[in-house]
């Protein structure tokens, strides 16, 4: 268990787990919110749901892990006392110009059970990688593993109202490695990407987000977006 942690009662073991995280642009209308939930059933499948809603559309798609992979993530999340994490008073750093925050959200119970008995923790993480960075950097890479590896099952897209499917938030979220929507589709039918444009030469020591185009990034994550620097 983390050292940051602390004991708590955990009855059952983990049945769902949400990694969330929120981009907070400097011009209105430009922020963003994304998620990956692991879900084990009782059939004894596993099912991924990634959702993506920003830039003028909306993105959901579902795949179907292997469930030795979604262990490890289980594994993972117990060995470092996350949901104990969530109950302990943690100051988080105040930021104050664009961002990406990340919080985590765990259920625990007995798969058997009603949903309404299970246990639930929330971990607000503030400010990507700034508090907890290991533990999101690595949470976030094992729940990549389980995406990429998976059986995508559902792929859909809508356009948002008062938005275009492809504005300044345009191209696939890729929060922290995680949000690889693969071809997008709307109505069932696959929307094409946007012609490669180049990129605007980043300031120094920054680098260039490439489907925002921000160039005043020094993070892991775009200030401006919220995707994954590659």
């Amino acid at each position: 268990m983390d050292e940051n942690a602390m004991e708590i009662e955990i009855q059952g073991q983990l049945l769902s787990l949400r990694y969330s995280t929120s981009s907070h642009g400097m011009m209105a209308g430009s922020g963003s919110y994304g998620s990956e939930t692991i879900e084990w059933n009782k059939d004894g499948s596993v099912i991924l749901t990634s959702s993506y809603t920003g830039g003028g559309r909306s993105a959901h798609t579902e795949y179907r892990v292997n469930p030795e992979l979604a262990e490890q993530v289980r594994e993972y999340v117990d060995r470092t006392g996350l949901a104990a994490l969530s109950k302990k008073d943690i100051p988080l750093p105040l930021v104050y110009d664009c961002f990406t925050s990340v919080s985590i959200h765990m259920e625990y119970g007995d798969i058997n059970g009603k949903p309404w008995e299970r246990q639930r923790y929330n971990l607000e993480c503030g400010a990507a990688g700034m508090t907890f960075g290991k533990i999101e950097h690595t949470l976030s890479d094992l729940i990549k593993e389980c995406r990429e590896s998976g059986e995508c099952i559902v792929n859909e897209m809508k356009e948002q109202p008062n938005g275009s499917p492809f504005g300044m938030m345009g191209g696939p979220m890729t929060m922290g490695g995680m949000m690889g929507l693969g071809p997008m589709t709307m109505g069932g039918t696959a929307v094409a990407e946007p012609e490669p444009q180049e990129l605007p030469e980043p300031e120094p020591g920054c680098w260039t987000c490439k489907y925002c185009r921000f160039n005043k990034n020094s993070g892991r994550f775009c200030a401006e977006c919220g995707a994954a620097k590659e």
